[in-house]
C-alpha cells in the first residue's frame, strides 16, 4: 500500500441505521370539556374526554402501558444485577 492520502468518492456513501433510546418525559395534560345545557337550563351535559383504562381515572392508557412495560420486563444484558449463575 502507498503512503498516499486514500481519494474521497464524491458523492457515494455507505448510511446505516442505529435505534437509539431517547430520553421519556411524563407530561400533566389538562383537557377542557365543553358543557352543554338545554333550553330550560335544568339538564347539563359534559362532553367526553379521553379514553382513560378506568373511567375518571387520572392516568392515560400510554401511561398505564409504560408502566406495565416497566414492571414486567425482563434485563436482557448478560451478567445483569442480580443474576445468580452459580450451580
Amino acid at each position: 500500500m502507498s503512503e498516499s492520502p486514500i481519494p474521497r468518492l464524491e458523492g457515494c456513501y455507505e448510511e446505516a441505521e442505529e435505534v437509539d433510546v431517547v430520553e421519556r418525559r411524563f407530561v400533566l395534560r389538562r383537557h377542557k370539556r365543553q358543557k352543554y345545557r338545554c333550553d330550560c337550563g335544568g339538564c347539563v351535559e359534559t362532553a367526553l374526554g379521553p379514553p382513560k383504562l378506568q373511567p375518571g381515572g387520572r392516568y392515560s392508557v400510554d401511561f398505564a402501558v409504560e408502566v406495565a412495560v416497566a414492571k414486567y420486563q425482563v434485563p436482557h444484558a448478560a451478567g445483569a444485577a442480580g443474576e445468580n449463575h452459580a450451580a
